[in-house]
């Protein structure tokens, strides 16, 4: 019996069971050994996929229909005869029609005046894997979501003048669960110190965020930026004259604006990807991107106060709303 050992249904990724050669959808036989592809009724799936109801990499031979891990039914019986069914129905809830990629960007202040509510905002960050996986199950008679592959960034904040080298921090994407505990050995060395004045550098934060390396896979994406901070935010290109502010920074807030895009004028991230969660006290400038920048969420929070309870799960689900 033919499988695939990659790829999904209609690609050339079929080799015959009795020499390995390459095969096509319509081949009745093998153009190497002359083997009859037609004659065994056989299960088709695609390699290494997910299981839609636990989330699991599939470890399965030909012919296995159940979920190794949680043990339900993923992939029904196809073939080559009658018809060319090859497994995968359009109507079967089990079709993967669709894959969904996300990425997150957390900004994070990290000065002082954090100290308070930083590790309620490191624990939101190391949990959140697992609470939005548990969010996307649904709830009640919600439809459950899978995402295909999840990747975090976090960019730490503080202030150009004030804190020099430390004052901007970016670290790779990392792919979760798989790079998780890099993820959380990042997460966890981040200190709450510095930061001069009140006012902090968070639009050049927003600015780096923006330019992120944004996934362009999958069939539906998200491109999500979370802002956590206890304060306001300098205008841009306060800290200027600081030897290691960015050269390759927007001028000001109108190019930070055109970075985002606004109206019909498309920025730096794909406009149907981007959306932008704000956790910020309703002080300059984040009520005035909340008000005037598309795609965005503000949760307006009181200084010392942290990330409460209910406003954590308001973030999780924009997050399956949007997708």
């Amino acid at each position: 019996m033919a499988y695939y050992d990659g790829g999904y249904p209609g690609t050339s990724d079929l080799t015959c069971p009795n020499c390995g050669d390459r095969v096509a959808p319509d081949d009745l036989f093998c153009v190497n050994c002359g083997f009859d592809l037609s004659r065994t009724p056989v299960p088709i799936v695609p390699v290494n996929e997910t299981c839609p109801y636990c989330g699991a990499v599939l470890d399965l031979n030909p012919g296995d229909r159940f979920c190794n891990n949680c043990g339900r039914e993923v992939r029904q019986s196809g073939g080559f005869g009658n018809g060319h069914d090859y497994g995968w129905h359009p109507d079967d809830p089990l079709t993967p029609a669709m894959s969904y990629n996300v990425d997150i960007v957390m900004c994070i202040d990290a000065t002082g005046s954090m100290k308070p509510i930083i590790n309620t905002v490191k624990s939101n960050a190391l949990s959140f894997y697992d609470d939005l996986t548990r969010r996307m199950q649904g709830r009640n008679n919600e439809k459950s979501k899978h995402i295909n592959a999840l990747r975090v960034k976090v960019i730490v904040f503080r202030d150009y003048l004030a804190d020099g080298k430390d004052a901007m921090l970016a670290t790779r994407f990392y792919r979760l669960p798989s790079e998780a505990a890099e993820f959380e050995r990042v997460v966890q060395g981040i200190t709450a110190k510095g930061g001069g004045d009140l006012p902090e550098d968070g639009l050049e934060a927003l600015g780096y965020a923006i330019r992120s390396d944004w996934t362009r896979e999958g069939d539906k994406r998200r491109h999500i930026i979370v802002v956590w901070t206890d304060d306001a935010t300098h205008e841009l290109g306060h800290g200027r004259s600081a030897e290691n502010y960015p050269s390759a920074m927007a001028r000001d807030f109108d190019e930070l604006t055109e970075w985002w895009g606004y109206g019909q004028s498309g920025g730096l991230m794909d406009d149907n990807a981007k959306r932008l969660l704000i956790f910020a006290p309703d002080a300059p400038y984040w009520n005035v991107i909340s008000s005037s920048w598309d795609d965005v969420m503000h949760f307006p929070s009181v200084a010392g106060q942290g990330l409460r309870e209910l406003e954590y799960e308001e973030i999780l689900d924009s997050i399956y709303n949007s997708l």
